[in-house]
């Protein structure tokens, strides 16, 4: 009963509205600026990146990762350079929570064939060609399994720096929604106990669903507004001129 409100209350939302939604993600607001100083294939990277480690972080993404990030990487010099960019990651993630784990992944990364070849290009063409395998490539190369909350979030990052270059039309369907605390949270709130997978399997069935839309587009939205008050809830979708979404979505939330 509860999906079947959730998705007749999201499938009332004007693709506008859901692109308007990426465009207030940390990883696109902050990052966006980093595209006219590296080349695609080096932006991507960044991407992918900075999507692997965004976890444990030392507060919220919003104002203790992304923006921090960011002005590291707009300090590094030598933008064109592959292994410029290794040390600039290394010397950002040698001083974060959880580093030992962040660096060994950078290094792998980095280390891969599959990272060189992603450097090399200069348009969106061959991500979009060739996304599913640079997934399953992403998996190999650090050592953990495909669905797994962090590469998921990775290919949301990759998936928001092709949108920032204009690029929509690549296959997102299996990766599945990072299963984060916020994510979480929401979906106690609709009265419901979920396992990670569980959560999984719920997102990707409404996702069905939705037209016009993949993950990154429900996995944005829930994320915002995940652990959002009900007053907040209807200040973020006034500012989307949606005030009657937050209403019915209000209406079947708990406190």
């Amino acid at each position: 009963m509860i999906k079947t409100q959730l998705k007749d209350i999201l499938k009332q939302i004007p693709v506008e509205t859901w692109n308007k939604i990426i465009t207030k993600e940390p990883e696109y607001e902050h990052f966006k600026d980093l595209r006219r100083l590296y080349h695609f294939g080096a932006f991507e990277t960044i991407m992918l990146v900075s999507g692997l480690n965004a976890y444990q972080l030392k507060g919220k993404a919003q104002e203790k990762y992304f923006p921090i990030l960011k002005n590291v990487l707009e300090a590094n010099k030598y933008k064109k350079d592959f292994e410029a960019l290794r040390k600039t990651f290394l010397s950002f993630y040698q001083k974060e929570r959880s580093y030992r784990g962040k660096l060994q992944r950078v290094n792998k990364f980095f280390d891969s064939d599959f990272a060189k070849a992603l450097w090399k290009q200069d348009n969106a063409t061959y991500f979009k060609e060739h996304f599913k395998s640079i997934w399953e490539e992403l998996a190999l190369v650090i050592g953990a399994k495909k669905e797994q909350k962090t590469i998921a979030f990775a290919m949301k990052c990759l998936g928001i720096g092709l949108i920032m270059e204009g690029c929509t039309d690549f296959d997102f369907s299996r990766i599945p929604i990072p299963v984060d605390s916020r994510v979480k949270y929401f979906v106690k709130r609709l009265g419901l106990e979920l396992e990670d997978d569980e959560i999984k399997d719920f997102f990707e069935d409404i996702l069905k669903s939705l037209k016009y839309i993949n993950m990154i587009h429900l996995d944005s939205l829930i994320w915002q507004i995940g652990k959002l008050s009900k007053d907040e809830i209807y200040q973020y979708f006034k500012e989307l001129h949606q005030e009657d979404i937050a209403h019915k979505l209000n209406n079947i939330l708990n406190a």
